[in-house]
């Protein structure tokens, strides 16, 4: 798509925070912007219980930043959130990767280090830090 950065955004708890929100305003400002939000499953990806929570959570994100007027589509990754990302990156897909955790007494995922992580992929990574804008009894990302 020319003229249009494709963003891919790693999120699960806060995918539909109002940080992200405002993050993917800010950069659609700067252009216009195609994203895919990567929504890793809970733990078993066969377990209906995550894949469900995070199907909820991407429906509600997409249909907010659709209604904001940001192109989006929600795909459910891998449990392990590195896996997930590296199962979808493609450089020829993706211009940019936006990665948002919990803060970070909060985050599993800052733990597991996976900002620096996905770096490693690309050097257009950008990390946002979200609250879960409603609450689910997920453990957390």
């Amino acid at each position: 798509m020319p003229g249009i950065t494709r963003v891919l955004l790693v999120a699960n708890r806060t995918v539909d925070s109002d940080e992200v929100l405002a993050a993917l305003l800010e950069r659609q400002a700067q252009g216009s912007i195609s994203v895919t939000l990567l929504a890793p499953a809970h733990y078993d990806i066969a377990s209906p219980r995550g894949k469900e929570a995070a199907l909820r959570r991407l429906q509600t994100a997409t249909d907010r930043l659709r209604e904001a007027g940001i192109e989006t589509e929600g795909v459910v990754g891998d449990p392990d959130p590195f896996t997930a990302v590296e199962a979808i990156w493609d450089p020829e897909r993706f211009d940019e990767v936006i990665v948002c955790t919990l803060p970070e007494h909060l985050s599993r995922w800052l733990r597991l280090d996976l900002v620096r992580r996905v770096e490693h992929l690309t050097s257009r990574v950008r990390h946002v830090v979200a609250h879960e804008r409603s609450p689910v009894s997920d453990e957390s990302r």
